[in-house]
């Protein structure tokens, strides 16, 4: 095999072996996560009806200055707690960089609660990637 083929199989091994370690990484972050929010979900049942949120991390709200009050789950019960109602109760079960299957195994979660709605999020990281077809009409604005 020639020199320069086998450095090239050596990157590219080097680069899959990256992404694999990459995606353990984040899938063993968003278990430890879920699993921290199951143990703080177990002793907060108020009686108030549960809304209970899924996706990746637009929902978990990873990039928010204030993760107690500025994620779309906790804006979504201080809204419904306005003007002194009792409000709903929001559970935020989503993940940083879930997939949609990651998203299927949450709904499973989410129904365990017996919410009154599960609101869900899903393959919006890819949005920006897809291009959009030549000639169609979004792309002739």
């Amino acid at each position: 095999m020639p020199r320069f083929a086998r450095r090239l199989l050596v990157a590219f091994t080097a680069f899959l072996v990256a992404l694999a370690l990459l995606e353990v990484g984040l899938r063993v972050v968003g278990a430890i996560q879920l699993a921290a929010a199951n143990r703080k979900l177990a002793g907060e049942d108020d009686g108030r009806p549960i809304v209970a949120f899924i996706g990746d991390s637009n929902i978990y709200g990873l990039y928010v200055a204030n993760p107690e009050t500025d994620t779309l789950p906790k804006q979504v019960e201080a809204l419904s707690c306005s003007g002194g109602a009792r409000g709903v109760r929001c559970v935020n079960l989503a993940i940083p960089a879930a997939t949609t299957w990651n998203v299927v195994d949450q709904c499973s979660k989410a129904l365990e609660l017996h919410p009154v709605a599960v609101v869900a999020r899903a393959g919006s990281t890819i949005l920006g990637k897809c291009r959009r077809a030549k000639g169609s009409a979004s792309s002739r604005a």
